[in-house]
């Protein structure tokens, strides 16, 4: 399945009988680049009205959402910056998605606490292996 990224923050979040329905994201480094709007279910809305209710600086970091043709959030990933041991640039500090089967189940490779760093250290080799399988098996 073909995933569109957009990278932000979130601007607004409307909840609608306690739980968190849509996500309105920004580029507060580029007015040129239109806000958009998603729709967010399960697991991943959960996490994303969790951290909304925090004044943790992963909720004002610019992340990578990746939605679908639906405009349906499927995974959001926190940039990292590479570490000591592990020098490979692009790699995630944190990847949140969530399986098409078991959307209430949120999957997390990376810290799996709320970042409280403006400059993440990305994820170690094991994890990042352990997300690209779950990418290929999953076609996500």
């Amino acid at each position: 399945m073909e995933l569109y990224k957009y990278t932000g923050s979130v601007a607004a979040l409307t909840v609608r009988f306690g739980k968190a329905e849509t996500i309105t994201l920004y580029d507060s480094y580029d007015d040129s680049v239109a806000p958009v709007r998603l729709d967010v279910r399960g697991a991943l809305a959960e996490y994303i009205k969790k951290i909304e209710g925090t004044d943790s600086e992963e909720r004002y970091m610019n992340l990578d959402w990746y939605y679908d043709f639906n405009m349906l959030l499927r995974r959001i990933e926190v940039p990292g910056v590479p570490s000591e041991k592990f020098k490979m640039t692009g790699v995630p500090a944190k990847v949140l998605t969530q399986t098409r089967s078991s959307p209430d189940e949120l999957v997390c490779f990376g810290c799996p606490d709320f970042i409280n760093t403006t400059k993440p250290v990305s994820m170690g080799p094991d994890d990042y292996q352990n997300f690209l399988m779950w990418k290929r098996e999953n076609r996500d």
